[in-house]
């Protein structure tokens, strides 16, 4: 899979933003992730769903990119809900410590969309 297989899909489910992302989220794709996810950080209390279910790979910049945004959200009093069911990428996000602080994982978006209603 190359940098050209990376595809990102932005909507709105139940009135909740949702970033979904496909491919790999490594150095040659980290900078769109953060574009797109620039646009929910400056906004008071913005919070977002980012479905990485579709991702095969993420690497240290990827991790580094999502950890930024987090940093940048809190600020705000964001979250970042994050949809993913893989224990290689789940283990990466664990050791990484993003959970520790708004950062939440969800086993699936239906269950993400449930917990962001009810933090509005």
């Amino acid at each position: 899979m190359s940098f050209l297989d990376f595809n990102i899909k932005c909507s709105e489910q139940s009135g909740c933003p949702v970033v979904k992302l496909s491919g790999e989220v490594d150095i040659h794709t980290y900078t769109d992730m953060m574009k797109t996810l620039q646009s929910y950080i400056d906004k008071p209390k913005s919070s977002v769903i980012l479905n990485i279910l579709n991702v095969d790979y993420i690497d240290s910049t990827g991790l580094g990119a999502i950890a930024k945004c987090a940093h940048h959200m809190d600020k705000n009093n964001g979250l970042i809900y994050v949809v993913c069911n893989k224990p290689q990428i789940l283990k990466l996000f664990d050791i990484c410590g993003l959970t520790k602080k708004n950062v939440s994982i969800f086993e699936s978006e239906a269950l993400a969309i449930k917990a962001f209603l009810g933090s509005v």
